[in-house]
């Protein structure tokens, strides 16, 4: 009988081990052309670059193109423009991923017409969080009118936690699938006309 239980422990935990493996080898989570871990997507967007920046700076847009989003609303526009570096947003997540659930983000780096970095902190009801995490939109003109617009989620720091790491694998699959919709929103919304300025 010890034999028989100690094989079926062995058999769990490797069976365990195997599929925890295979989750993090095949994660969006890895390394690009960065020096560190992103989780990232892109798509072509048919329409010059300063359109593609305009409606992506714009808060109000974000309840149209995200699908995880429900809106994002500005907390300092008595000082800064909302899009512009410094600018501190409420990102309110749309009630059938998680009640009452949201963060706030820091805009840290604004090149126009390039790109836009985010810190994100004060993650609220949610299961599972991470400190230190960035995001990022890049914009780069792609042939004559085009743009290629770039989303990747990120740590800036060389500290990761063996748990911040695990926790960003496993999360790192709806991230990719969330990016995924909400780019071809973003690029249907903007070939489509009906981009919001």
């Amino acid at each position: 009988m010890k034999r028989r239980y100690k094989i079926s422990i062995y058999t769990v935990v490797s069976l365990c081990t195997i599929v925890t493996s295979s989750w993090i080898f095949f994660s969006p989570y890895r390394q690009y052309k960065q020096k560190y871990n992103e989780i990232k997507n892109e798509v072509i967007v048919d329409a010059p670059v300063n359109v593609v920046y305009d409606y992506l700076g714009n808060s109000q847009n974000a309840s149209r193109w995200s699908v995880f989003v429900d809106s994002i609303i500005p907390l300092n526009l008595d000082k800064v423009n909302d899009g512009h570096e410094g600018s501190v947003r409420r990102c309110y997540v749309k009630s059938k991923f998680m009640l009452q659930a949201f963060w706030d983000e820091r805009l840290t780096e604004v090149v126009r017409n390039k790109k836009r970095q985010l810190s994100i902190y004060n993650l609220t009801n949610f299961s599972m969080t991470a400190e230190g995490l960035y995001t990022e939109q890049q914009y780069e003109t792609f042939g004559t009118s085009k743009t290629r617009l770039t989303f990747s989620v990120f740590y800036l720091k060389d500290d990761v936690t063996f748990i911040e790491w695990v926790k960003t694998h496993l999360a790192s699959y709806e991230i990719n699938s969330i990016f995924v919709d909400n780019m071809n929103n973003i690029k249907q919304d903007i070939e489509n006309g009906i981009a919001v300025k």
